[in-house]
């Protein structure tokens, strides 16, 4: 199991409750966000690479939308960034809804049946929309695993803000954020967490940022997959 130290860890807690990330975090296709991007910026004439869409990576896709177009083409057209999000949407529903590869991380559904097993809440949070997020669990079959999720288009502040978090405590009836768990795969989930006071805050190595990325941006600790945290719950809660 690749970790961020090497020590071995554990939890320094009982967790109450995990927030987890979708795309990279639980659900596999790492560049797939990133390929929809470029084409959604492609459909309006501009071409942009995986280093530059990674700026709208883990935030609400609009406000990724118009940093990219602000920072590498100086342009601040709201209508612009409004036609660029309508491919995106749907270019990435369609993906999701249909095809072949779409898949879950390595061990998602099994952790999810873990915490659920064990009373611990099971929130995801993402920077999709409502509509992409309800396509990715009805496809994935994790509408009765989860206890809720939470879309970037339903808060007023996307990650790295704490808002998210926020609310899944909240729903869930969770006062101390030191036994929450962040789970995602880019620094501005890890920020998340720091920013939330979560108890741990562990990073998925997907590809889409480094292992030292996230440990720079304050992971305690970076696994491959979803199924490395279920060994290490499963040490905790036997």
């Amino acid at each position: 199991m690749p970790l961020a130290r090497s020590m071995p860890w554990s939890f320094p807690f009982a967790p109450k409750l995990f927030v987890l990330d979708m795309a990279g975090t639980t659900v596999d296709g790492t560049f797939e966000v990133h390929k929809h991007l470029i084409a959604a910026f492609q459909s309006q004439h501009f071409n942009i690479d995986q280093r530059m869409a990674s700026l709208s990576i883990a935030v609400p896709k609009p406000i990724g939308i118009a940093r990219i177009l602000d920072t590498y083409f100086s342009i601040k057209d709201p209508e612009l960034t409004e036609a660029i999000h309508v491919v995106f949407l749907h270019e990435i529903n369609r993906y999701y809804a249909t095809d072949a590869s779409v898949r879950e991380m390595e061990g998602s559904t099994l952790l999810f049946e873990y915490l659920r097993k064990n009373g611990i809440g099971v929130y995801l949070d993402t920077g999709f929309s409502r509509a992409t997020a309800d396509i990715i669990i009805h496809r994935l079959h994790w509408s009765k695993l989860l206890n809720g999720s939470i879309c970037s288009d339903e808060v007023s502040n996307g990650r790295p803000d704490p808002e998210m978090i926020y609310w899944a405590m909240k729903r869930h009836g969770v006062q101390d954020a030191s036994t929450v768990v962040k789970v995602g795969d880019t620094p501005a989930d890890i920020l998340q967490g720091k920013a939330a006071g979560c108890g741990a805050i562990l990073g998925i190595n997907s590809g889409t940022f480094t292992k030292e990325e996230l440990i720079d941006a304050g992971a305690d600790l970076v696994v491959q997959h979803p199924g490395d945290i279920l060994q290490l719950i499963k040490a905790c809660y036997g």
